[in-house]
């Protein structure tokens, strides 16, 4: 099984990407006095991610025609 820590950069990259610049995501201060306590990773990042490597282990195509999701729990960046 793979592992991956997120970090500031990965959010701040992917924040840059996707356009998506919630402070939830990228300030570690306006996150410190959420709920959360700390910034927490971009979802979709967390399933890009995902899929991409569930994706590697494919040698044929693969279609992927419908995606649905429920995000349970937050990812905490640096865990």
């Amino acid at each position: 099984m793979n592992s991956k820590i997120f970090t500031q950069i990965d959010q701040e990259n992917f924040a840059l990407l996707s356009g998506d610049y919630n402070p939830i995501h990228i300030d570690p201060i306006f996150a410190r006095r959420t709920l959360f306590g700390s910034p927490i990773l971009h979802g979709i990042h967390g399933l890009f991610y995902s899929i991409d490597l569930w994706l590697s282990s494919y040698q044929s195509e693969v279609t992927i025609t419908k995606i649905k999701v429920k995000f349970y729990k937050p990812i905490k960046l640096n865990q």
